[in-house]
């Protein structure tokens, strides 16, 4: 087993549920609480208990449904000899490569890791001079502060573990400085300000004096457990402070920059979404980011870890304004199609949570400011006046927009004001970044920008998350099965339009559809076409395993469609359009099987494909996706076109 990054915020408070309800409860605690900490399961062991407990861990962890080979990360006990008698029978109960760590207990019962302080833990401590003294004289790094101020570019800089600071404005703009890890508020002074303050839910954890204090924020709708009560920093508090099991050394120069979009990306609910999500989650260590979005109307305000991985950074969510919720109605209705992003590039301004919080990385100073689309160039631009623009072009949408919105009067002049919000952004940005070799020459062709601004970066895919499946296996299934995915978008509605054709055409044959397209699956649809919706990455990786072939019917669109490298990497053999297919490599391509036209012959191709050997095709395919497509390939030579374009 690869040992996955483990963070060990929250574990030690594991011991609480485990001494109240046992190994079980402990299970619970860790499932519901654990994803903050980045640990998908921890367990407790109690003084004295570790040989029963060990046999209870593989029950606990059964009866959870989780896998100890792939899940528990981490082992923690309340002192050595647990952890000798434990690591004496790891082979019968432990993953290969899981964390074993000791804990003692306190007077007053809570947990406290008993080995020394990690000297590579770094806490910036502002505004209490005393506390500093102590975490000092404890082995912590931390650094001596001219008075009692910071500037925050040098807080990017130091990359601490944590910021533990009173002053509750700094905490809330640590949020959105890359290569803080955790945010620690000392909130015995300033409860009442806190409670107020939408953003302060998202603090890593808030230390308050007494209970009373705790009851008010978490009946505030802080989380229960980022919330603690006690004098100084509480043991549980004090988990912050610790450095990741694995985490990378600090960068010496590293690359900050904020990333700017219209839409949310996580949930990755969109090709976009899920593009940025893996591709900045996926940045080397110098590379930090931190991400402001637009949610849904009435979201609240958060900051969601993490955003890029390495170094971290956080995701900054904020509502839909009412004016651009309102034109958003208006807009769709006149163009016949989603005007989302046209709306907010139109009316989200200065006075705006979204503006304002983007305003937050003014004081940090960013390297760059990346705007994913052309629709928040304008309000990147009165945020952080100055800061070098980055175009991150997911699409041509001048020409994606007059493709999708109603050839009307209205539509047109619509995809018109597309237009001239992407050249500006063209002509602003000192880099640019698509998808396509197609799409920069396109730039290049439509708005005179500069050749040698621009580099490719094509999609990719997670490869460590694609169960590859050999034909063989696909092949001996008793009855063949299709699958399309794709979210609910102008071209990929036309494809589920067409799929539906094809089901009735062959009723010998399954269709499944996966993601929010599905919603636009026909009424009348024959049963043999089969409807998902949204599901998770598990669900999805099980329906690639069991079906035979990927359809990818594409006859528009811009950019380079995800799903393609998707299937690929999973084994399934793809079936596509010439146009389906753009943006990829001749080799990949060459392993797929292109169609030209509609329906009949997308049938036909169907019924060649479940005749062919694609034995050594998919294994090709699934190569070069590990070769040339995998996430962290993509996101080195995202980085560097960064680094040389704003050298």
């Amino acid at each position: 087993m690869s040992t996955l990054e483990t963070r060990t915020s929250l574990v030690t408070s594991a011991f609480g549920a485990a001494e109240a309800g046992g190994v079980e409860a402990a299970v619970a605690f860790a499932r519901r609480y654990g994803e903050d900490a980045g640990v998908t399961l921890a367990i407790a062991v109690r003084d004295g208990r570790a040989d029963a407990v060990a046999v209870a861990i593989e029950d606990a962890a059964a009866a959870a449904g989780v896998e100890l080979e792939a899940d528990i990360q981490l082992v923690v006990c309340t002192s050595e000899a647990d952890v000798r008698r434990l690591v004496s029978r790891a082979d019968a109960v432990l993953a290969s490569g899981c964390e074993v760590l000791a804990a003692a207990a306190d007077e007053t019962g809570a947990p406290r890791l008993a080995a020394e302080a990690d000297a590579r833990s770094r806490v910036v401590v502002v505004g209490a001079p005393e506390l500093a003294e102590e975490l000092s004289r404890a082995g912590y790094d931390v650094p001596a502060l001219e008075g009692e101020a910071i500037a925050l570019r040098e807080l990017r800089r130091l990359s601490p573990e944590a910021l533990v600071s009173t002053d509750p404005q700094l905490a809330l703009v640590a949020l959105s400085v890359p290569g803080v890890r955790n945010v620690v508020l000392l909130a015995d002074e300033c409860v009442e300000l806190v409670e107020r303050v939408e953003l302060a839910r998202s603090l890593d954890c808030v230390v308050v004096g007494g209970e009373a204090d705790r009851a008010r924020l978490v009946q505030a709708g802080f989380g229960r457990e980022r919330v603690v009560a006690g004098a100084g920093l509480p043991p549980v508090a004090e988990t912050y402070l610790r450095r990741p099991l694995h985490a990378p050394e600090r960068a010496e120069a590293p690359l900050d920059v904020v990333l700017v979009s219209t839409y949310m990306i996580d949930p990755p609910l969109c090709g976009g979404a899920m593009r940025m999500a893996e591709l900045w989650g996926s940045m080397p260590a110098e590379v930090g980011a931190t991400a402001f979005t637009l949610g849904s109307y009435r979201h609240p305000l958060r900051a969601l870890r993490s955003f890029t991985d390495a170094r971290p950074g956080r995701e900054i969510q904020a509502a839909l304004p009412p004016a651009a919720f309102t034109s958003t109605k208006l807009l769709d209705f006149a163009a016949g199609a989603s005007c989302g992003d046209l709306a907010a590039a139109l009316t989200v301004g200065p006075g705006d949570h979204f503006v304002e919080a983007l305003a937050l990385a003014r004081t940090w100073e960013p390297d760059a400011v990346v705007v994913a689309h052309c629709f928040s160039t304008r309000q990147a631009r009165a945020a952080l006046p100055g800061v070098p623009l980055v175009y991150d072009c997911h699409n041509v949408e001048a020409a994606l927009k007059a493709e999708l919105y109603a050839d009307t009067r209205e539509g047109r002049e619509l995809a018109r004001a597309v237009g001239a919000l992407e050249a500006e952004t063209c002509l602003e940005a000192a880099v640019v970044i698509t998808c396509t070799e197609d799409d920069r020459v396109a730039l290049h062709e439509r708005y005179g920008m500069p050749l040698e601004r621009c580099g490719v970066v094509p999609n990719g895919v997670a490869v460590r998350r694609a169960a590859f499946v050999p034909w063989e296996e696909r092949a001996a299934a008793v009855r063949p099965s299709c699958v399309f995915a794709g979210s609910d978008h102008g071209p990929n509605i036309r494809a589920v339009e067409e799929i539906a054709v094809v089901a009735r055409l062959l009723p010998q044959v399954d269709f499944h559809v996966v993601g929010s397209v599905g919603r636009h699956v026909p009424p009348e649809a024959p049963p043999n076409l089969l409807r998902h919706g949204l599901v998770d990455e598990e669900v999805k990786q099980r329906i690639f395993a069991s079906a035979t072939l990927a359809l990818n019917p594409m006859h528009g669109g811009s950019g380079s469609n995800l799903k393609v490298v998707d299937y690929a990497a999973a084994g399934l053999p793809v079936l596509t359009t010439p146009v389906g297919a753009r943006g990829f490599s001749e080799e990949l391509v060459a392993s797929f099987a292109a169609y030209e036209g509609g329906a009949e012959e997308l049938a036909e191709a169907v019924r060649l494909a479940l005749e062919t050997d694609w034995t050594e095709r998919t294994a090709t395919a699934r190569a070069i996706c590990e070769r040339e497509y995998d996430w962290p390939v993509l996101a080195r030579r995202y980085a560097e076109i960064l680094r040389s374009g704003l050298a």
